[in-house]
């Protein structure tokens, strides 16, 4: 039965306060379908504001993760910027760049970490850790990273394709994809 509240002065974190003992678990169900991250959430030592927006992002990420294409024992360089690409996806420009120095160290892997800062409008400042033909290289592919990065869920199995051809992999994509 829907009960009547008379707050002053209220701010959208007190008045969830007031219902969060009884309805926040509730409330994160409708946001997302696993009980073990929501017990997690609820047990955080944080505003009820702060749970549900974690909740939310969570539920945004888990989304997009669902909608690209799955790949199984992908090679090294083709893990590393399907790695960087779903984490620009999910959690934004600034986890990808950190995301970046976990690069396999090969030329191809420092021409592909040199092509995603490229395409963030990072490379700039982190030029001189890269060798000229890295540079060359990350520059020739920075377009197949930029279209990775902003294709559709349904085009983007196609522009990981295109991304790993024009950086010289011979590996077949399609042997690799599970779904």
């Amino acid at each position: 039965s829907p009960k009547s509240v008379v707050v002053n002065d209220a701010t959208p974190n007190s008045v969830m306060e007031l219902f969060w003992k009884e309805s926040g678990k509730k409330f994160l169900q409708s946001i997302l379908d696993d009980e073990e991250t929501i017990d997690q959430l609820i047990s955080l030592q944080e505003a009820p504001s702060v749970i549900v927006k974690t909740a939310f992002e969570l539920s945004q990420r888990r989304r997009v993760i669902q909608q690209l294409p799955q790949y199984k024992d992908l090679p090294k360089v083709a893990h590393f910027a399907d790695k960087l690409a779903r984490i620009y996806r999910t959690e934004g420009v600034e986890k990808m760049i950190s995301a970046v120095k976990q690069r396999p160290d090969t030329p191809q892997g420092r021409a592909m970490a040199y092509a995603f800062l490229h395409a963030v409008g990072k490379a700039e400042d982190k030029k001189w850790k890269f060798s000229k033909v890295e540079i060359e290289s990350g520059e020739f592919l920075k377009p197949y990273v930029d279209r990775l990065l902003k294709e559709k869920p349904e085009a983007y199995h196609a522009a990981f394709k295109e991304l790993l051809v024009a950086s010289g992999s011979s590996a077949s994509l399609d042997d690799y994809k599970i779904r």
